[in-house]
């Protein structure tokens, strides 16, 4: 009994069911915005307006009337005279003509003036000049005598070594870089010689500083010439 009673009930509730929700699948889909109508007013005449004719814009302009020129006469033609002639001018030949006198031409001269005298400048000669003997032997002479002192000053250098410091700047075998390394050592108050050494067939050119008397001070020059020229002076004993 209790069973029947469930399945009516279930059959009740199924019934409901499909009630409800049948006619729902069946409907259209309703749209729950709200829609709005606008009115637009009609469009409103517009008035007629005339353009103006040609007639019309030319009222207010005021009118011109163009003349035409006449062109200007164009003058005659001077014909250019050859080579060798004068210009005619009609005013002259006419006068010259009345008078009677000669017109004088280009290539002729006054007797009585004085002929024209025509300079030609030409450039002046350059003739080699001998230089005297004696102006060449005189200019010589300061740099040969400049030599003899510097080796009379490097024989005495020679001869004050014995017993002193001295320090020993480099070997050259370029003598001029040895004479610039050594005239570069005076510059810094230091006294600077050159020595010249035969090792072989291999002429070389010593630069000697000096000389000291102590070696302190050796050491002390051999700190600031090796710094300013970027040596590695060598101090050393002299010998006489």
């Amino acid at each position: 009994m209790s069973g029947l009673k469930q399945r009516i009930i279930g059959a009740l509730v199924l019934i409901s069911l499909a009630v409800i929700f049948v006619p729902m699948m069946f409907d259209e889909p309703h749209n729950e915005r709200a829609v709005r109508s606008l009115d637009i007013p009609e469009e409103p005449p517009f008035p007629e307006v005339n353009a103006p004719g040609d007639a019309d814009r030319l009222e207010g302009v005021p009118s011109y009337r163009v003349e035409q020129l006449d062109p200007a006469p164009v003058p005659d033609v001077i014909e250019a005279p050859a080579m060798g002639q004068e210009p005619s001018v009609a005013g002259d030949d006419s006068a010259s003509a009345e008078a009677g006198d000669p017109v004088p031409l280009v290539g002729e001269q006054d007797p009585e003036s004085p002929p024209s005298v025509r300079q030609e400048t030409r450039p002046a000669e350059v003739t080699d000049t001998e230089v005297p003997a004696e102006v060449a032997d005189s200019d010589a002479g300061p740099a040969s005598g400049d030599e003899a002192s510097e080796a009379d000053a490097d024989a005495d250098f020679q001869r004050t070594l014995e017993g002193a410091w001295i320090l020993q700047l480099g070997s050259f075998g370029n003598a001029d870089n040895a004479r610039r390394l050594r005239d570069n050592v005076r510059e810094r108050g230091y006294g600077a010689h050159l020595q010249e050494v035969t090792r072989g067939d291999q002429r070389l050119v010593r630069v000697f500083s000096g000389p000291f008397a102590e070696k302190a001070e050796a050491e002390k020059a051999k700190s600031v010439l090796d710094e300013a020229f970027g040596i590695k002076s060598l101090v050393t004993k002299g010998e006489g």
